[in-house]
């Protein structure tokens, strides 16, 4: 039998820490060319090259973590319930439910705030975020969860993403500095998190309408990491 290349033992070390930070056992991974992404408890990961740098051991476990903090921490059906029906509002509701999962990881576990951090930096960088001097440059979303990552998760952003930050403070942070604290106060709860994000967006003009309650299809894919 032929000795395990580098890429093969990261992929099962990557998928044994996965179900551990998970605590799901029996939770099915598989790599791909594919955005990184959840669906019940099958969680799709990008595929390592063959030939590994540090980077790509960080990239994979940066987005093995938010797998797996997702699938601890996020309740499918709650959300489904609480989500808003416009498709550009139900983006940045996951966005910062995402945020939410990983604040929770983030507290417990520190080191896995280093691992996101490398993903976030990496996404800057092939973005170009670092040399924007518009924020309408910036995708939104981008601009959403590098703001979490200060204010929900208490940590600080990746040098490359600062100027991404600072041209969108006025609009997102400075009117919503009581909002923001809200939603880094209720962590814990899902559904008042929930609520907290709804006032978060009324307050900075991205509302979400009102809705007749409505549950998203059965075993949605939920990506976790856009690329």
């Amino acid at each position: 039998m032929e000795p395990e290349s580098p890429a093969e033992q990261l992929k099962r070390s990557t998928a044994a820490v996965v179900r551990a930070v998970a605590a799901l056992p029996d939770t099915e991974i598989v790599y791909s060319t594919e955005n990184a992404a959840v669906s019940g408890k099958r969680v799709r990961l990008p595929l390592p090259p063959l030939e590994l740098k540090p980077k790509d051991r960080d990239l994979l476990r940066g987005a093995s973590d938010a797998a797996a903090l997702r699938l601890r921490h996020h309740n499918a059906k709650l959300h489904a319930k609480l989500a808003p029906p416009t498709e550009t509002a139900r983006i940045f509701f996951d966005v910062l439910e995402q945020a939410r999962c990983e604040a929770l990881g983030t507290r417990d576990m520190p080191g896995i705030g280093h691992n996101l951090g490398t993903v976030m930096a990496d996404r800057s960088r092939r973005l170009g975020l670092e040399q924007v001097t518009d924020k309408n440059q910036i995708p939104l979303p981008d601009a959403l969860k590098i703001l979490a990552r200060a204010q929900v998760q208490g940590l600080n952003v990746p040098d490359n993403t600062k100027a991404a930050l600072d041209l969108w403070r006025e609009s997102l942070e400075m009117p919503a500095k009581a909002e923001w604290q809200k939603l880094a106060a209720t962590i814990d709860d899902q559904k008042l998190y929930a609520k907290a994000v709804q006032d978060l967006l009324h307050k900075i003009k991205l509302d979400m309408p009102d809705r007749d309650d409505q549950p998203e299809e059965e075993g949605k894919t939920e990506t976790i990491d856009s690329k």
